[in-house]
């Protein structure tokens, strides 16, 4: 079974590294919001729960980064199964909200 890991982070917190291990459940919230940025920058979803977590359909099998408001799925982004992510959680002044950002390794 899958390690789960389950991390709150609230703007104003201090930044955190995260490192995603492909093939685990990892749940973050953010009780005031989060800013999930898009590509290089090319644009930014709202939300307030991330799930990160390897998702299986049929012979496809990839990680999948789920995006949520209040449960309602707002945003689904996918990247290769047996790749780790760098996670960066930060806080942005110009929104006053937490800012999510990851890389593939």
């Amino acid at each position: 079974m899958a390690e789960e890991k389950h991390i709150e982070f609230n703007y104003g917190d201090v930044e955190q590294f995260i490192q995603y291990k492909a093939g685990e459940n990892l749940e973050l919230s953010f009780p005031s919001g989060v800013i999930f940025f898009v590509g290089n920058n090319e644009g930014m979803v709202l939300c307030n729960k991330i799930r990160v977590y390897k998702e299986e359909m049929g012979e496809q099998v990839h990680t999948k980064l789920e995006l949520l408001q209040d449960d309602n799925i707002v945003g689904v982004f996918f990247e290769e199964p047996d790749k780790d992510l760098q996670i960066i959680l930060s806080s942005d002044d110009t929104m006053f909200k937490a800012v999510f950002i990851y890389n593939v390794m």
